[in-house]
């Protein structure tokens, strides 16, 4: 549900560490960019003491089949599955702001898609 009309349900309310009541989303929600480099980056905040929920980056060539790149679980760091270039958690004072960079320089234009999936295990 999204008792706050501000376009993020209350789990993602709670995983980016906002307040379910407020419409606070304002540069809130995921972002993907492009490095200089090509590779596409996605950036997100991370509640550590959100340890009941699954952070996961995935990416696809095609938005209809996905591969996992990176994950947190249980409050703990973003770890890379294998699909990463680089990944980065700072901030001193929670949320952490978390980027994953893809391991891969996309050929052109809308051909490499990356999303945050969040969950509870």
């Amino acid at each position: 549900t999204d008792a706050d009309a501000d376009g993020l349900t209350n789990l993602l309310d709670y995983a980016f560490g906002l307040d379910p009541r407020a419409n606070d989303s304002a540069g809130a929600s995921p972002a993907v960019t492009a490095t200089l480099s090509g590779r596409l980056q996605i950036q997100f905040l991370r509640m550590p003491a959100a340890t009941d929920l699954v952070y996961t980056v995935e990416a696809s060539n095609n938005g209809a089949t996905w591969t996992a790149l990176a994950r947190s679980t249980g409050g703990a760091p973003t770890i890379n599955l294998g699909g990463a270039f680089a990944i980065t958690e700072t901030g001193a004072v929670p949320p952490l702001v978390v980027t994953v960079e893809d391991n891969v320089i996309p050929p052109g234009p809308g051909t490499r898609f990356l999303r945050l999936v969040v969950t509870r295990p």
